[in-house]
């Protein structure tokens, strides 16, 4: 019978084999050693013919800023799917998936997708980003248009200081801009943006891709009625019980409380509205307003509560309702869907999100102690959500909304 000690003796020697000790120094080195570094890159071309240089770009880590010299001409979008490899060969779809538009709010840039699962982090100007399928999350401002796809589940997040804070100082959406590269030989050098409001914090810290979707699933409470766990939230059962609960709840609360056309808005709408807020027209198409982010939605897509729809994600830490941060009320994420300007929204019964289909507007409310729409009780636009065909989107379509806490990322 073999001794245990001659094993352990083998084993030993083993370990003092010179290619083991090389392994374990190699590894020891690279726990001590720095990170390597990110090999962001940048386009400055206007005409958005771009290239990337893979290798060394990461697409997993590494993120790509189209920051273009001049202003584009008005047709023109960076489209992920035409990037150029360096030999001049069209880079395999996926190869970027993280895209930031860099520019002066007086700049207008366009860009899409592809059918992978994307981020598209809008600029200071006005922005019209198409995702074109996929997971995917998107950063806009008060001026931006989404094409949302409908075919999974997207995560919107308006919110301005994600893209870019105050001080030039370049936020979650261009943080690692101080570490890009020039994809193309002959790209200017990043000019500053020195156009800033000042209102946002100047130590933002950064925010990953998986973590702003995190932030959102787990900010999108699924207060379920008894009727909700049994159907799921997109049957005709479940909405239609649905609808009789909020005809019951206005009809014991009584008309307390009647809604004011909500004309111009209120000076909280972060950006001035140039005309009032009218129905649509005879065709039913509502609108659009300065200073308000659009929301197409395809006919498939919906910001329902049954696990696989589309997010809006606002911060709730910014927005109060009856003297409390709305992030601190997990119960305020469900919307009111009021079917007409003068329906009545009943009072003292939580409700801080309101979605008003006539005019296509989704708005966050104060408190619901006064007449919603007065100047007690004013609103803060949050988007305005529409179908390819211009007209709102049904009331139906949406049920709540994810008040994040921003807060404790800045």
């Amino acid at each position: 019978m073999p001794s245990l000690a001659n094993p352990v003796q083998k084993n030993t020697a083993a370990l003092l084999h010179p290619g083991v000790l090389l392994a374990c120094g190699l590894g020891v080195a690279s726990l001590i050693a720095p990170p390597a570094r990110a090999d962001n890159q940048y386009c400055t071309n206007s005409s958005a013919v771009c290239i990337v240089n893979k290798p060394p770009f990461d697409s997993a880590t590494d993120t790509y800023f189209w920051s273009p010299n001049k202003q584009p001409a008005s047709t023109t979008i960076f489209k992920l799917q035409n990037i150029l490899l360096p030999n001049g060969i069209t880079a395999p779809v996926g190869t970027v998936k993280r895209l930031t538009l860099r520019g002066s709010s007086n700049v207008t840039l366009n860009a899409s997708g592809t059918a992978k699962q994307e981020v598209l982090i809008g600029s200071l100007g006005t922005n019209s980003l198409q995702g074109n399928g996929g997971n995917d999350t998107y950063v806009i401002d008060n001026n931006d248009t989404v094409g949302l796809s409908g075919t999974g589940q997207e995560v919107i997040f308006i919110n301005r200081c994600l893209q870019v804070t105050a001080s030039d100082i370049p936020g979650p959406g261009g943080n690692k801009i101080g570490t890009a590269n020039k994809a193309n030989a002959n790209d200017a050098v990043f000019g500053a943006i020195t156009d800033q409001a000042g209102n946002c914090p100047t130590n933002v810290a950064s925010i990953s891709d998986q973590t702003l979707r995190n932030l959102a699933l787990r900010s999108y409470p699924d207060h379920q009625a008894p009727w909700q766990r049994w159907w799921p939230a997109n049957t005709a059962w479940n909405r239609a019980i649905g609808w009789l609960q909020q005809a019951i709840t206005a009809l014991i609360q009584g008309p307390h409380a009647v809604a004011q056309p909500m004309g111009r808005p209120q000076p909280t709408v972060q950006e001035p509205v140039s005309k009032d807020l009218v129905p649509s027209d005879r065709r039913g198409v509502v609108p659009t307003y300065p200073g308000v982010a659009r929301l197409i939605q395809s006919h498939g897509g919906n910001f329902l509560r049954d696990g696989g729809r589309d997010i809006i994600a606002v911060d709730g830490s910014t927005r109060t309702f009856n003297g409390k941060p709305l992030s601190s009320i997990s119960e305020v994420s469900r919307v009111y869907g009021q079917l007409n300007n003068k329906d009545e929204i009943p009072l003292n019964q939580g409700i801080a999100l309101v979605y008003h289909q006539q005019i296509g507007l989704l708005a966050s409310y104060r408190n619901d102690r006064y007449p919603y729409g007065t100047k007690e009780n004013p609103s803060t636009v949050i988007a305005q959500l529409v179908l390819p065909n211009g007209r709102a989107l049904p009331a139906r379509s949406i049920d709540s909304v994810a008040t994040v806490n921003l807060r404790p990322n800045y």
